[in-house]
């Protein structure tokens, strides 16, 4: 079942948190809370879509799926923004004065 998940799992867990830093890094604080909004907008739309109560393989290949794609996404995506809005912060402070 692992196998199964392998490859979206290490896409899930690598291209969210790049484009979150990439987003946050050039817009600042303005990307991070893109990044927070997403994050939002996926866990209502998560919600919706786990109402419904399932039973036998069904139940254990939605688990697999958020235990292995959705939350290593997730969490990608509030690392990668918050590492990209420090960069951005970092980056500020450090430019001289005109």
């Amino acid at each position: 079942m692992i196998g199964d998940f392998a490859l979206p799992a290490a896409l899930a867990g690598t291209l969210p948190g790049l484009l979150a830093w990439l987003g946050a890094r050039r817009l600042g604080l303005a990307g991070l809370l893109g990044a927070l909004a997403a994050c939002g907008a996926l866990a209502i739309l998560g919600w919706n879509l786990t109402r419904d109560v399932l039973t036998g393989d069904d139940q254990l290949r939605r688990a697999g799926i958020i235990f292995f794609v959705v939350v290593p996404g997730v969490v990608s995506l509030i690392l990668g923004a918050i590492a990209g809005f420090w960069d951005a912060h970092r980056r500020r402070i450090d430019l001289p004065d005109r």
